[in-house]
């Protein structure tokens, strides 16, 4: 039976989930919110009749649906009272937000407020995505299943922006003036968002204790020295038994992506994506699938890492 669902936020992102929960055996898309004037009462969506304006608008029309599917943006602070608007309406969450993916050291306050507010309505708010919410973070976790005693871990993405959304090249400085690039970076507002979350979350995975933090970001320039071609961000965590380092490239140099895990551990272990993980379509297959296993998760604000495998109870080939 399909699960009936609300989709919050109409960018490129929401866009593609409402159209691929639409088209999904596994859900009924009862309705879309966005903010934007424009869209409002319009039909934006193949069947659906028309954008609402608030989330609480939508679930009035749909009363049956019980989970929405949020991707309004990447910052917790901004998208905090969304979800407590939306578990105080009776909504479990699946957000694409990444810093939502592992707030607990960045935004520790927001994480106790959401959590607080989703356990007494007895619903589950997930924050997950490609990357953060599976690639460099809950794949790493799950690698260990195959190696004992995990010493260092590396995870690599090379991307080619090419084929790209024009908000994610502009949410990397492709194009951008030198000049801009320190106010920019000030804002807090660019480049890749969740290096730390995905740091945080495998560290909590593999059990290791406190590591030391050091962070860098440097922009790829053009052979002018003015232009920004992408940008080179890294992440290292150390403790005297354990290393992390996590580093994310995308810049106009880059022809063909590739991802890349190095785990070192007993026995060590390598896996590499020629050409990448598709980010887009990938962000899209993560929020469905946590969506349809969410029922057999916790109570609360959760983590990738709670996430089970299948749906408990669900129909396997074995009779038993």
């Amino acid at each position: 039976m399909s699960r009936p669902v609300l989709v919050q936020g109409l960018g490129a992102i929401g866009r593609a989930i409402a159209e691929a929960a639409r088209d999904s055996v596994d859900f009924d898309l009862a309705g879309v919110v966005d903010v934007d004037p424009v869209l409002a009462g319009r039909r934006v969506i193949d069947g659906v009749p028309q954008v609402f304006p608030t989330l609480s608008a939508a679930h009035l029309h749909a009363p049956e649906a019980d989970l929405v599917l949020h991707a309004t943006s990447s910052w917790l602070e901004e998208v905090t009272d969304q979800l407590v608007e939306a578990v105080g309406l009776g909504l479990s969450v699946v957000s694409t937000c990444e810093e939502l993916v592992w707030p607990y050291a960045t935004h520790p306050e927001q994480a106790q407020t959401i959590h607080r507010k989703a356990l007494a309505a007895g619903r589950a708010v997930l924050g997950t995505g490609v990357n953060p919410g599976f690639l460099m973070d809950r794949l790493v976790v799950f690698l260990r299943s195959a190696s004992r005693d995990v010493r260092r871990v590396e995870v690599e993405r090379y991307i080619a922006p090419g084929p790209r959304r024009l908000a994610f090249r502009d949410k990397v400085g492709i194009g951008m003036p030198r000049a801009d690039y320190q106010a920019r970076v000030a804002s807090d507002h660019f480049g890749h968002v969740g290096l730390r979350q995905s740091a945080e979350l495998i560290a909590a995975g593999l059990g290791w204790g406190p590591l030391q933090w050091h962070t860098s970001q440097q922009p790829v320039l053009a052979k002018d020295g003015e232009t920004l071609l992408g940008v080179a961000q890294q992440i290292d965590g150390a403790s005297a038994e354990h290393g992390l380092s996590l580093r994310f490239v995308v810049h106009e140099g880059i022809r063909e992506s590739v991802d890349r895990i190095v785990v070192e551990g007993t026995p060590s272990l390598a896996l590499k994506f020629e050409g990448g993980v598709a980010g887009e379509q990938a962000t899209v297959a993560a929020v469905l699938e946590g969506a349809r296993v969410l029922p057999s998760a916790p109570r609360g604000l959760v983590t990738v890492l709670d996430l089970p495998l299948r749906v408990r109870g669900e129909a396997t080939a074995d009779p038993r």
